[in-house]
């Protein structure tokens, strides 16, 4: 058996450069190959396999890979028993019922013995099945948004992120969804032990880029007097570190901060003597 991980990702779609985003952050850079589907990992032993979104829950709950990135929606439709072992915090939407602006359809409850167009039959199905809602389904392979419009049904499940593809289309989505979902990191429950290392070490990477987030790394000089001052505006994750600078009588200041707290504190900085001021992006943040 071998002991590289595999690791399932969408081939394309919504889901597919965000996740190979998060792979080259933490050191995962895979080597692609034209269309092979099957791509080398040289500075960490694992194999990227590229699929369709819906068939990575089944390589994953079969053992054909070790781990995904797949959309919450995705596996709550499958069925499939893999472990959720992180949200990921990308591809966040919601399953919504949706119907046209001007209908008689207000509330989810007036949707009793409605038919509803959805490629996701079976998260709906259970949906009003525990609100003790009958309903009808029209099984699609996609387009829902047009299903209200050719007649095919009355209102429709679809997944929902911004809501302009509904707006277009003359629909309104009705609240509560059916559930939200994000990207989750998932994997086989029966791991071997060396692949749970593995995968120990992946999380602890993946960790440290979501700690970093939206934060910034900044950077600022000031004379003596200004010190004290400055170091109580300087925005930090704890305290902010000091250095003498080789001028005598001034000293650098370095933090990391949210780039809402930096802007909001930039005007007391400047006007307390800050100078030569650095803002950089911090990619990951190891506790």
């Amino acid at each position: 058996m071998s002991s590289r991980l595999k690791i399932a990702l969408q081939k394309k779609g919504r889901l597919a450069e965000e996740s190979f985003e998060l792979l080259r952050k933490i050191g995962l850079n895979c080597i692609t190959n034209g269309q092979y589907l099957v791509l080398k990992c040289p500075d960490f032993p694992a194999d990227v396999i590229l699929l369709r979104d819906d068939d990575i829950p089944a390589f994953v709950a079969r053992g054909s890979a070790d781990l995904g990135i797949v959309g919450q929606n995705v596996i709550r439709e499958s069925g499939k028993r893999v472990k959720e072992v992180m949200p990921l915090g990308f591809g966040v939407c919601r399953l919504a019922v949706a119907v046209p602006r001007n209908s008689k359809y207000k509330t989810l409850r007036s949707l009793k013995n409605s038919v509803i167009a959805t490629e996701y039959p079976n998260s709906t199905k259970k949906f009003f099945r525990e609100k003790k809602i009958p309903i009808k389904l029209a099984e699609l392979s996609g387009s829902a948004e047009i299903a209200p419009e050719m007649g095919v049904a009355d209102v429709i499940a679809d997944i929902v992120d911004t809501g302009t593809t509904l707006e277009a289309h003359g629909l309104v989505a009705l609240e509560p969804p059916i559930f939200r979902s994000e990207a989750v990191l998932v994997s086989n429950p029966k791991l071997s032990a060396e692949k749970k290392k593995l995968l120990d070490d992946l999380i602890a990477r993946i960790e440290a880029v979501q700690a970093a987030g939206n934060k910034k790394y900044v950077m600022l000089n000031c004379r003596e007097k200004d010190l004290k001052k400055i170091e109580k505006l300087m925005p930090a994750l704890e305290a902010p570190t000091i250095l003498p600078l080789a001028k005598k009588g001034e000293f650098a200041l370095q933090s990391v901060a949210t780039e809402k707290e930096f802007w909001d504190a930039l005007p007391k900085l400047k006007k307390a003597g800050a100078k030569d001021i650095l803002l950089l992006n911090v990619e990951k943040i190891v506790p």
